[in-house]
């Protein structure tokens, strides 16, 4: 069996002025492996390599666990925004302000689940652990960076929403939206 890899950079950028850091040796496990791509990021304390092996998964390597944290909220958002924003709204009980009257039956059933409960339970949690608080910022972090490429036109809308909209009445574009810390707990509900 013959492995292809591709390695994608996400380089650590200084907001104020746009410079970059410069990119540590990379771990011999993918010293060998050429970059395909590389991506500007906010908020990074130093460059993180995502390693894609022949099945398209990613291997996330940075120095640190929010850096990591950060990248794989990017590369999650990038893949599967349409998925991690319809188990946002399924965890608020919010699916109808996406899907109209079809998604009322599923708010309802969330709500009387006491999914929002849950959520509301998940972020007391949080803000008793600083150092996971900090994880999940840093994950909403990378989704947002992915939001903000959406509608700077870097990037294209998810695929799914570029196909729904025209049947549900919306525009991909306003329908794209930034996620907080309640977000990831009421997906976790």
């Amino acid at each position: 069996m013959t492995y292809t890899l591709m390695m994608l950079t996400l380089l650590a950028c200084d907001k104020d002025e746009g410079s970059t850091v410069d990119p540590p040796k990379p771990p011999s496990v993918i010293l060998d492996v050429e970059a395909t791509g590389s991506v500007g990021m906010p908020g990074l304390s130093a460059p993180v390599e995502v390693l894609y092996n022949a099945f398209g998964v990613p291997h996330i390597f940075g120095e640190t666990d929010n850096d990591v944290a950060q990248v794989h909220g990017y590369i999650i958002a990038r893949d599967r925004f349409f998925f991690l924003d319809l188990v946002r709204r399924v965890g608020h009980g919010t699916t109808t302000e996406l899907m109209g009257q079809d998604g009322l039956q599923s708010d309802l059933e969330s709500r009387q689940r006491g999914q929002t409960y849950v959520r509301d339970q998940i972020l007391a949690e949080l803000d008793g652990a600083p150092a996971m608080a900090a994880y999940v910022d840093s994950y909403v972090a990378g989704i947002n960076a992915y939001v903000g490429q959406v509608k700077a036109g870097d990037q294209p809308p998810p695929a799914e929403l570029a196909l729904l909209a025209p049947f549900i009445g919306i525009d991909p574009l306003e329908a794209i939206e930034p996620f907080d810390r309640a977000d990831i707990a009421a997906s976790m509900s």
